[in-house]
């Protein structure tokens, strides 16, 4: 009997990794540019009403479609660059993923201590937002979009083919610039005291598991993940992108009018999402309810 010779596989070639870095520096840059140019603090005095807002929903699941296409464009035929594979063993990668969890809150309980010209969370423009059962529909669809879809588009990008195509230059340096390149994608200064080094654990998880899976749930199903970084960044990257554009494209400015813009001008309240809310309705039962949240724990998650 005839065996067939096995076919290789296309290698990770350094154009797929070139087309990578371009694709993550644009994500930086457009980030940088909103926060240095103002924009960041645009809509921080509406922004409480967004997470309530079916366009943020709309427009950001257009958004992490297309960055989700990107990324796709670039492994094409190499998919399994993106590492999306149950780990062999769930348990022990559970288990990692809790050191993970306690090593990146004890680091973030360090930083709050420093004398920073501007803390963490106060450069998300963290603030109060007020529960409101009338908007609960659009709440838990946000909530999808900063719990799930977001976590999910992002481990695909860095723990995903980041690592796969840096992988060449070790293990210990792919980590540690994944999550740079986590950090800095974000667009912000002082948090990436604490986001670089969440990147880097969620880089050796990944690097442990052989999956993003672990990761992905580290990122999106710890009881502060849409609490805090999640909605606060991605909102700022949808923000950002609407803002850098239409800077680009016009020296004026111009009311939002469109789904994509109004998702794109949401702000810090997002942080809101999930635990706070869940918590206010169980204890207070109220129609309006003023929420707010320990400020040491408002700068972990990404």
């Amino acid at each position: 009997m005839e065996i067939e010779a096995a076919q290789p596989r296309p290698r990770a070639s350094h154009t797929r990794l070139a087309f990578w870095i371009l694709f993550v520096g644009l994500i930086a840059a457009v980030n940088y540019y909103g926060r240095f140019s103002g924009n960041s603090g645009v809509s921080r005095g509406s922004s409480e009403q967004e997470i309530y807002s079916y366009s943020t929903f709309a427009g950001g699941t257009i958004l992490y479609a297309v960055w989700l296409g990107i990324i796709l464009l670039i492994v094409v035929d190499r998919f399994d660059l993106l590492a999306l594979r149950p780990p062999q063993r769930w348990r022990r990668a559970l288990g990692l993923g809790l050191a993970a969890v306690v090593g990146v809150y004890v680091w973030e309980g360090v930083v709050s201590y420093l004398p920073l010209p501007e803390s963490p969370g106060k450069e998300q423009g963290i603030t109060n937002v007020r529960w409101e059962p009338a908007h609960a529909g659009a709440f838990a669809a946000n909530f999808v979009l900063f719990a799930v879809i977001a976590p999910f588009v992002e481990e695909l990008t860095f723990r995903g083919s980041g690592q796969s195509l840096l992988r060449f230059l070790g293990r210990g340096p792919s980590i540690l610039l994944v999550g740079i390149a986590f950090g800095v994608a974000h667009g912000l200064v002082e948090a990436l005291l604490v986001l670089v080094p969440f990147g880097i654990a969620l880089a050796w998880l990944r690097d442990r598991t052989g999956s993003v899976l672990p990761g992905m749930l580290v990122h999106s199903s710890s009881p502060f993940s849409t609490t805090n970084w999640s909605g606060v960044t991605s909102s700022r990257k949808l923000r950002n992108f609407s803002t850098s554009a239409s800077s680009c494209s016009s020296s004026t400015s111009s009311p939002s009018n469109s789904i994509a813009d109004s998702a794109m001008t949401s702000s810090a309240a997002k942080i809101g999402a999930s635990a706070r809310m869940a918590s206010a309705i169980a204890s207070e039962g109220r129609e309006s309810t003023s929420i707010s949240w320990p400020s040491w724990m408002t700068v972990i998650w990404a």
